[in-house]
């Protein structure tokens, strides 16, 4: 049974997002991180945890939390920058108050899919970082076996998604129509597992970075 717990000694916390968890097997509210910490956590869990309550203590103890489960912060007004802080330790949402309860429930819908949630605020932010890094590689077929089932314009529509083109630019690079892009992008969301652009552009990218840590590693021979 997977543990998807709200940690908070705050009762009205504790309500709103135990309704977003929904009736989920081994669904629980807990008081304090110490208690979530004797919960048998599991990477297919999740705790939501309230950062008003011991902001230390779950900074000490976060790289263990990370391993366990997944992670939805609450309880503060986040800066964007602290978002992003967040979600370079492993978090997968950081959530302000005030949210409404179809909101709550689709953000822990997300992580439980595996995705993580980024507020409005945070997103230009996100998107700013992003265009920083390197280019994207063309997708590596050896380092991914979903990524050999692209056609080769697939793999050139997924490049030019990662490297920040939309639609209308893809089209015009490619030579293609608009309807032609969409159909192609469909097949690849749907061969590698992806849900939108955003997670595509993040798997290339980290394919690309991959590639160059193993060109630039020194030889054995």
């Amino acid at each position: 049974m997977d543990i998807q717990a709200v940690v908070s000694s705050n009762d009205a916390f504790g309500r709103h997002w135990l309704a977003a968890l929904g009736e989920s097997a081994g669904r629980c509210h807990v008081g304090s991180l110490a208690e979530a910490l004797r919960l048998p956590l599991s990477p297919a869990g999740l705790l939501v945890i309230d950062l008003r309550d011991d902001a230390a203590q779950l900074t000490e103890r976060l790289p263990e939390l990370v391993r366990r489960t997944r992670l939805i912060l609450g309880g503060l007004d986040f800066a964007g920058e602290e978002e992003l802080q967040w979600l370079g330790r492993g978090v997968l949402a950081c959530c302000g108050p005030g949210l409404r309860p179809e909101e709550r429930q689709r953000i822990v819908a997300v992580v439980r899919q595996g995705g993580f949630w980024l507020s409005a605020r945070a997103w230009p932010l996100f998107m700013l970082h992003l265009h920083k890094l390197p280019a994207a590689a063309p997708p590596d077929r050896a380092g991914n076996p979903a990524l050999a089932r692209l056609t080769s314009r697939e793999r050139e529509v997924a490049t030019l998604v990662a490297d920040g083109s939309n639609n209308k630019q893809i089209a015009r690079a490619l030579n293609i129509t608009d309807r032609t892009v969409k159909t192609h992008l469909t097949a690849v969301f749907s061969k590698l597992g992806v849900a939108d652009r955003l997670h595509l552009a993040l798997l290339l990218k980290q394919s690309g970075s991959d590639e160059r840590r193993g060109d630039a590693a020194p030889s054995s021979t």
